[in-house]
């Protein structure tokens, strides 16, 4: 019982005192450790623009207006709006036989926007062309010097990463497009990042928003996107049980902004960055590795503190993200990516993630534990439209990544599994407690959940009546007890002694009242 009762409290939320001597703790060990680099990008940092052919470095000009929503929205730039373009470009049977020929005959002809131009190059780069694992030719990747077999390449709709980036530029620069090619440093997702080496190429390029009057550097990284690449499949969402209505956005890397790209894409010219003033590389590398989706899906950091991943004895990680209200979130533990003898089948035991809302703002907290044996591992974050995962099969796409270290004395801790409502989304829900996975038998638990609305508080709206329940193994149903009835949302509890063995279920009513759907599983 007390063994039992010690995962009970460790499952709980970091204390304000814990959190303190943790920082300490690291402080001491590391003196140079930035913990909170994410709060060091302030306002002050802005992405780069470009006006009547001068640069403009700060926000704070009164004389410089932001761009408008519809140009900064990743919603510019979707799938949706160039379903033709890219349509046309994956059924072309092209038969020339110089690339120059192709960008002027077949793009540069068809196509009159910049926009819509840069978007036939990167479909062609991205999926016409294959990616090959061959040396690259020119010493350390020498962005001073264009690759002579380019016109080879175009012929063999073959290239590696160097030739494939050079490719891009080489289109663009026949359509008079400015751009830059980048040399730089690109974050592993599954690695710990800590040293910054050249082992990447990337694409800058100066678009013209005409109605602003202004420019803007946006990137592109064909070697990312391109479909040949295994690391494709982790960052773009799966085509399982979507909705039918929804055109699945496959675009990764296309057009990103400055102090997006700058938490995976490090150049090793600061002023390539553009972003004014810039970011100090050390900032940069100590920044979580974001993703595309991270982005696209407008989430942001709300806690986090690198000090939480490095666990002693009996610790456990803890962060929580901002969210959309239609944006899901789910967590995994991957252990295998950084070669531990434990390789963990199913990280998700071993990670927790739930919603809440406070001041009618949405967020998440995601724990995490290492498995036994296991002194590092990668925590996954997915991120996707609500109500689009069915099972506990991820098909979203890989948004964060978060290295976590462990030391000194383990003991086994597996949170409860939370499964998707999909069947219930006018309501989120989070367990209070009991968040570990393994009950004791015969002992007794006090089980609390906080209910909130799904789409937050709206006085002129009408919110269909929550009802919460545990299943016994048995079957037999017990009811939770709303603490305050009046209101559409609050806390349900009831106390209950686990007197069977085998699954205890979660259950919350359906949005039409009629059925009970799983919410969690003990």
């Amino acid at each position: 019982y007390i063994q039992a009762r010690v995962n009970l409290n460790r499952s709980s939320s970091i204390t304000a005192k814990e959190k303190r001597d943790r920082i300490k703790r690291i402080n001491d060990l590391h003196e140079f450790l930035i913990l909170e680099p994410h709060k060091l990008i302030t306002k002050a940092n802005v992405n780069e623009v470009v006006r009547s052919g001068r640069y403009s470095t700060y926000s704070a000009d009164k004389e410089l207006p932001p761009l408008p929503m519809s140009k900064n929205d990743y919603s510019s730039f979707s799938s949706s709006k160039f379903k033709l373009i890219d349509s046309y470009i994956r059924n072309l049977k092209s038969q020339y036989l110089s690339p120059k020929s192709f960008i002027t005959n077949d793009i540069g002809l068809r196509y009159s926007t910049t926009l819509d131009r840069i978007r036939a190059i990167y479909i062609f780069c991205t999926e016409k062309i294959e990616l090959v694992d061959t040396p690259i030719q020119q010493p350390k990747m020498d962005v001073r010097y264009q690759p002579s077999n380019l016109t080879q390449v175009f012929k063999n709709r073959q290239a590696n990463k160097y030739e494939l980036t050079w490719l891009f530029k080489f289109f663009l620069d026949q359509l008079g497009i400015k751009n830059e090619l980048i040399l730089g440093f690109l974050k592993d997702p599954f690695c710990d990042n800590k040293e910054m080496i050249a082992n990447h190429i990337w694409n800058s390029i100066l678009i013209d928003f005409k109605d602003t009057n202004q420019e803007e550097w946006r990137f592109v990284d064909c070697f990312l996107s391109n479909l040949a690449n295994p690391l494709r499949n982790c960052l773009i969402e799966k085509p399982v049980n979507l909705d039918v209505n929804r055109s699945t956005d496959t675009s990764i890397y296309f057009l990103m902004k400055p102090l997006e790209i700058i938490h995976t894409h490090i150049p090793l010219l600061i002023e390539q960055q553009h972003i004014a003033p810039p970011i100090d590389s050390e900032l940069a590398i100590s920044l979580p590795v974001c993703l595309s989706s991270f982005f696209k899906n407008k989430l942001k950091l709300y806690k986090f503190n690198v000090s939480l991943t490095k666990m002693l004895d009996l610790e456990i990680f803890e962060m929580e993200l901002e969210i959309p209200k239609h944006i899901e979130v789910f967590a995994s533990l991957n252990t295998f990516s950084l070669n531990t003898d434990n390789k963990n089948k199913d990280g998700r035991q071993y990670t927790i993630c739930q919603v809440y809302w406070k001041n009618n703002f949405k967020f998440c907290k995601i724990k995490a534990v290492l498995p036994l044996k296991t002194s590092s591992a990668i925590l996954e974050i997915r991120s996707g439209f609500k109500g689009e995962q069915k099972t506990l099969e991820d098909i979203h796409p890989l948004s964060l990544t978060v290295p976590l270290f462990h030391e000194g004395k383990e003991k086994q801790l597996k949170f409860v599994t939370r499964c998707p409502t999909i069947h219930c989304q006018n309501h989120d829900l989070y367990i209070k407690e009991p968040q570990i996975k393994h009950l004791t038998y015969n002992s007794v638990y006090i089980f609390k959940v906080y209910q909130f609305l799904a789409n937050g508080i709206n006085s002129n709206k009408e919110y269909s009546k929550a009802k919460l329940a545990l299943q016994t193994p048995n079957g037999r149903i017990i009811e939770l007890r709303n603490k305050d009835p009046v209101k559409p949302y609050g806390s349900w509890e009831a106390s209950t002694q686990i007197s069977e063995r085998g699954t205890w279920k979660g259950l919350v009513v359906t949005d039409g009242g009629v059925a009970w759907c799983v919410f969690a599983e003990w």
